[in-house]
């Protein structure tokens, strides 16, 4: 399976990607990416939702986020909603 396979079906099955912030009193989970049937949510330097297909995927880790899939699957944890 791809990277960009990976992180699509994770997201359709009910997982977000995120990190944990650290540099504050009460660390805690900070999501960047997340879905529902109909839209893909981001937050990275503001946030937006598009379409919920893989092109679409494809486009918001590549413009967004500026991180290849296998990249950005180093660099977010994936967790349970």
């Amino acid at each position: 399976m791809t990277a960009l396979k990976e992180i699509y079906n994770n997201i359709n099955n009910g997982k977000k990607y995120g990190d944990i912030v650290k540099n504050v009193k009460y660390p805690f989970f900070w999501t960047v990416l997340i879905a529902d049937e109909k839209y893909i949510y981001w937050r990275y330097f503001g946030e937006s939702a598009n379409d919920n297909t893989m092109d679409a995927l494809a486009w918001i880790l590549k413009n967004i986020f500026k991180l290849t899939p296998e990249e950005f699957i180093k660099k977010y944890e994936c967790r349970e909603v």
